[in-house]
Parts: structure tokens; sequence; C-alpha cells
């Protein structure tokens, strides 16, 4: 009868999990695409729009989009633009239905692990509402967090099923659920290969709550040994090694790894438990978000001591309580051993720590949380009530910060408008503000956040073309063609910067100049039509007809409708037509 009831439970508990989170993300359904990586993934990319195809599928597993290999995360965007185009809030729903997904995996897998429904049912409704998914939820680029969770918490469920069959002799389905388990794992990794600690999560799991890692060797117990245990995860470790190699190496090669002398390690070392600390922090007074983090010359030395002495004493609790208690550890661990990939000591990217990268970590504060709430109420009368009531008031005020959280993703100018309020000297917050700007049409207002974000960082390439880019169009040429080359100085294969400089030449009649730059450009993107029309052209203005043609041939092959082009290829035959007439008769 209780399992019954149980059972009926579980399916209201399910049916409110997907209401909740629906309604309070529902918005995202009319976001637009972001001028922050989605441009990359989606909006700019040729390959990923042309939808499913032999090719794209080959591509999708070659390419290393972004300065990752996840394959399966391309695909995913792939097919989303087969069935819906361009359309923003349909890959915005996409995003929502694997977060949705995620929370009843998280719910139905840890009821069945451990049998307790309510509190399996507040890990899941905090994970759904909690105001750090946003980001994860919000951003069309990273449904890579959504779709690797998906598969994280697959393999949970199949390696939780393996054990479970282990338990009853069911060798043929022991096998199967621990094969779906490492094929789950595999296409979690290529989803995004943050999930490379995932390994030390299961061993994790089987002391508590899966009851196996015992270490007992004595013949007779049921319990496996420990030998056997670790043995049974060599694949998974083999897979994440796999992955961590194939990380590391891309992201190099990409240059998506920040150099030691840009953010040197004892600075690092000391961002690393900050972050803990504030990511903890944030955890449970979640204000004051931001799309962008920027990473500190320094901390105060007051700070990072502070954050080793809170961390510790955690630390020392929860391995004090890892009998009586081993949720605490469980919980601990999981939080501390995900963000390890993620975390700094490594340093990919400009931030100091991203809302994002909690999207798994926090699970595990959510696990000591819940579990620890109802151990500490246990001989408190009217528990139910004062658990249901504390609960729901936590749940009800995650649900209202992330609703008004969710909002701030709509546009890009109102993310980082965002950002410019709640984080100081925030160099990327400045320069993706003034993009939108610029995409809007307000040179104006995007001049001051330029020039802000060149202050905080001087050598920021990307903001001081576009800056150059600004005065070019105020006639202040010298002043930009300046920029550019400060820009080209730090970035020196940045095709925009190339392509602005060459215009900016050319109008100045520094003809030889400017065909240099156009050349820099293609010599980066052949592809790039706007170049070779420029380089074009220019050639035309030097007299160097026949050249020019080459470089109108080579458009029409790339785009044989456009009438313009043609119409200049014709002018330029019969000014190359003239030439030889000019030599005859001086």
């Amino acid at each position: 009868m209780d399992g019954n009831r149980n059972r009926e439970r579980a399916i209201w508990i399910c049916a409110a999990l997907v209401v909740v989170t629906l309604g309070v993300f529902w918005q995202v359904t009319e976001h637009s695409f972001l001028d922050y990586d989605d441009q990359v993934y989606i909006t700019e990319n040729k390959h990923v729009q042309a939808g499913l195809s032999a090719e794209s599928v080959t591509w999708a597993l070659k390419t290393t989009l972004a300065g990752n290999w996840h394959p399966i995360t391309v695909l995913s965007h792939m097919l989303d633009c087969q069935l819906f185009g361009l359309a923003s809030g349909w890959h915005h729903f996409t995003n929502l239905l694997f977060h949705t997904a995620n929370t009843l995996l998280l719910f139905l897998i840890f009821n069945r692990m451990t049998g307790a429904l309510w509190r399996s049912a507040f890990v899941a409704a905090i994970f759904a509402l909690h105001p750090l998914h946003v980001e994860s939820v919000a951003w069309v680029s990273e449904r890579k967090d959504v779709l690797s969770t998906f598969f994280f918490l697959l393999t949970i469920g199949a390696y939780a099923l393996y054990v479970e069959k282990a338990r009853t002799q069911a060798l043929s389905a022991k096998r199967i659920a621990y094969i779906s388990a490492l094929v789950f794992f595999a296409l979690g990794l290529m989803s995004k290969p943050m999930l490379v600690t995932l390994p030390f999560v299961l061993l994790l799991l089987d002391y508590w709550p899966l009851g196996r890692l015992k270490c007992d060797k004595a013949p007779q117990s049921a319990s496996p040994s420990c030998a056997s245990i670790l043995v049974e995860k060599i694949p998974f470790f083999a897979l994440a090694l796999a992955a961590s190699v194939m990380t590391w190496l891309v992201q190099k090669q990409a240059g998506a790894m920040v150099l030691m002398k840009s953010v040197p390690f004892m600075v690092r070392l000391e961002n690393v438990f900050v972050s803990y600390l504030r990511y903890l922090s944030k955890t449970f007074w979640p204000t004051e978000l931001s799309a962008f983090y920027p990473f500190p010359k320094s901390w105060p030395p007051s700070f990072v001591a502070i954050s080793i002495l809170v961390l510790l004493i955690i630390t020392a609790v929860a391995l004090w309580e890892w009998k009586a208690h081993p949720y605490i550890a469980i919980g601990w661990f999981w939080f501390l051993g995900t963000l390890v990939p993620v975390i700094g000591l490594v340093q990919v990217g400009l931030q100091s720590l991203a809302d994002r990268y909690t999207y798994i970590p926090l699970i595990g504060i959510f696990i000591s949380v819940s579990w620890g709430a109802a151990e500490i109420a246990e001989d408190w009368p009217y528990k139910r009530v004062i658990l249901g009531i504390g609960g729901g008031l936590v749940v009800g005020a995650c649900a209202v910060l992330t609703f008004i959280e969710t909002g701030y993703w709509r546009d890009t100018a109102t993310l980082f408008a965002r950002a410019l309020t709640v984080t100081p000297n925030n160099a990327i917050a400045e320069y993706s503000y003034a993009r939108a700007l610029i995409l809007a049409g307000d040179n104006v207002g995007a001049l001051p956040h330029l020039q802000e974000a060149i202050r905080i960082n001087p050598d920021y390439g990307e903001a001081l073309s576009n800056l150059g880019l600004i005065y070019v169009l105020r006639d202040q040429t010298d002043e930009g063609i300046a920029l550019y080359r400060r820009g080209l100085k730090v970035l020196p294969s940045n095709l925009p910067l190339h392509y602005n400089l060459a215009h900016a030449l050319a109008t100045q009649n520094k003809f030889e100049e400017a065909i240099s730059e156009y050349k820099a450009a293609l010599q980066l993107d052949p592809s790039f039509a706007e170049a070779r029309r420029g380089l074009a052209q220019t050639l035309r203005q030097q007299g160097k007809s026949q050249e020019a043609l080459e470089h109108y041939r080579i458009l029409l092959q790339q785009d044989p409708s456009d009438t313009s082009i043609q119409s200049e290829q014709a002018e330029t035959e019969q000014e190359a037509a003239k030439l030889p007439e000019k030599s005859a008769h001086p």
C-alpha cells in the first residue's frame, strides 16, 4: 500500500516539477540569440545552419568549434536549425526541455537510490529553480551544459541499475546496464568534457547511498571488494583520460588557455580558493549575478586566508561526520570534485568564475542540505509541517529570483547592462554592451563604453577594432587607423582588424598598404568576400585591371547570382580592353 502511495506521490511530484520549471523559464522562448558566442555556434555558422546531412555530421565530428571538441552538442544545434531554422525561441525551448528532463532524472534517480521521496524532490526542485542555473538554461550556447548533464544523469541512472541487477545476480541485465552507463558517459563527454570527474562521483555514490564501498575483504561477504569496485571503473577512467587529453590539445591549439604570464600561477591558485567560497556564498545568497566576472589582478591576502580556512573547516566537518552522516561528505566532495576541471588551475578564458560551472556541482550541496535539514529536524514536533513550509519558502524564493534573473538574458544589451551594474571594471561587459549598441545603430552611445573597455584593458584588440571603426565613420580616419594598428599588435590574426584597416587606408588613397592588408585578411579566410571585393576595387583604382578580374571571377564562383559583382566585372573588363589602346596612343 505504501509503495503505491509513494508511486502516486512521485507522479504528482514529477508533474509539479515540470509545471514549475516550464513556468519560471518559459520567458526564454521569447528571447533573442546573443551576440556572445551564439554567433559562433549558430547565427554566423553556415555549417550548423545547413542542418543535418552526411557532410555536416562529418564536419561536426571533426570540428573544434569555440576551442572545444563536443560533436554531440554541435549536432544538437544542427538539428535545431534543421527543424526551426533561426527562430531563436525554439532553440531556447530545446535548452529548457533538457533542463526539465534533467530535473526529472535527478528526482527519479535519487528517489530510487535512497527511497527518500521528499528529500529527493527538494534536491530536484532547487536544482530546477536555482538562480545560478539560469545561465545554463537561458543561453543557447550553453546547450553543452544541459545536454552533457542529461547524459551525466543517465550514466548515474544506468550505473545504479547495474548495481541493483548485480545484487540480484541478473547477469544479462547487469551487462546491459553497465554498457549503457559507458555509452551515456561517452556521449556526455562528447557534449562537454567537464564530465571527466564522473568516475569519482560514481565512487562517492558507491559509498552512499549505494552502500557498496565497504572494502569488506571477508570471503563470505556479499559486498564487492574495493579492488573489484575500482576495476569496474577502469573503462570510465579511460574515457575520462582520453577526453582530458583531447580537450587539452584542442584548447591549447585554439589558444583558449590563458598563458602563465597573463595570469601567474599564484594568482590562479589564490583564485581557486576564493572561487570555491564565492560559489558557495552565491549558492546561499544568489544575488548580483553576472554573465561575466572579470579576473582581478590579485585577491587581498585576508580574503584568500578566510577562503582557505572556511574550506578546511567544512572539509574537516565532512570527514568527521563521514560514517554517522555520510551525505554531508558525499555532497561536499561532489561539489569540490566536479568543479576541479573549471576551477582555474589551468585557466581557460578570462573569467574568474562562471555561474554555468555550477550546473552539476551544486547538486552535491543540495544533497547535503536536503538530507541534513531532514536529519536535524528528526526529533522536532510537527517536523513535516516545518520542513514543508521551510522547503516551500526556499523553493519559492529561488523561483522568484530565477524568474527575475532569466529576464536579464532576453538580449545582449539587457544582459550586459545588468553586468555593468553588478561588476566593476568589467572590460568584457563594457565591450559587449557597446557591441550591442553598435548593432542597434547607436555608435554615439557605444563610444564611451569602448573607451572604458580600453581603459580597463589597453590591449583589448576587439574593442580597439570597434572604436577605430567608429572614429573612421566620424571622419577621424587617422585616429581610427592608429587604433587598428594597436589592435593588430595584440591580435595579428584578427580578420576584422585587417579588413577595417585596409578599407580605411584605401579611403586615404594609400593603395599599396591597403592591398597588403586585404591580402592578409584573405590569407586568414580566402572565402571572405568583402575583403576580396575591396582588394579588387583597390586594384582597379591602381589600374591593375587584369589582377582585379581574377578576384572578380573568384567572387562570382562563390556567388554567381550577385549582380553588383557582375556589373563591376564587366566594367573592369572594359577598362582592361582599353589598356592596350592607351599604350599605343600615348
